[in-house]
């Protein structure tokens, strides 16, 4: 929900830039606050790795070159001109696993593994309710992996 930012343009070129050095390389930020909302556009240099994982919510669009993104989880994701991602903040995410190995290590059949994760899915969703976690996104893998 935008509100309260009339209509405007933005000439980046003279938005004043900020550099913020990473792991490896730097990013160039040119950053303008519009309300409740911020814009920035970020060149990377070439090698740019970052030394910080963010809880932040991005709409990120390649407008050049491309960007590769490595999430905690392991997951990689490369962006070419034109392309976008998209995330809310803090954005959780849980991988339901070790459902088979559970009921195979008790003895049971492996639908009786997945019964009970399933039974728990209530509980966990409203463990992070009451911790305060808005968005969580569970994973449900293969019985192939």
């Amino acid at each position: 929900n935008i509100q309260n930012i009339p209509f405007g343009t933005t000439d980046w070129s003279t938005v004043e830039p900020t550099i913020h050095p990473g792991t490896t390389g730097q990013a160039t930020w040119r950053t303008k606050q519009f309300d409740a909302i911020r814009v920035r556009m970020v060149e990377y240099s070439p090698g740019y790795l970052a030394d910080h994982w963010c809880e932040k919510g991005h709409i990120l669009l390649c407008l050049a070159g491309s960007l590769m993104t490595e999430l905690k989880d392991g997951r990689r994701f490369e962006l070419k001109p034109g392309m976008s991602y998209q995330v809310a903040d803090g954005l959780n995410h849980i991988i339901l696993d070790g459902n088979r190995r559970w009921a195979r290590a008790v003895g049971q059949d492996t639908a009786h593994g997945h019964r009970a994760g399933a039974a728990k899915i209530e509980d966990l969703l409203s463990w992070c309710d009451e911790v305060g976690v808005e968005v969580v996104t569970l994973w449900l893998l293969s019985t192939d992996n």
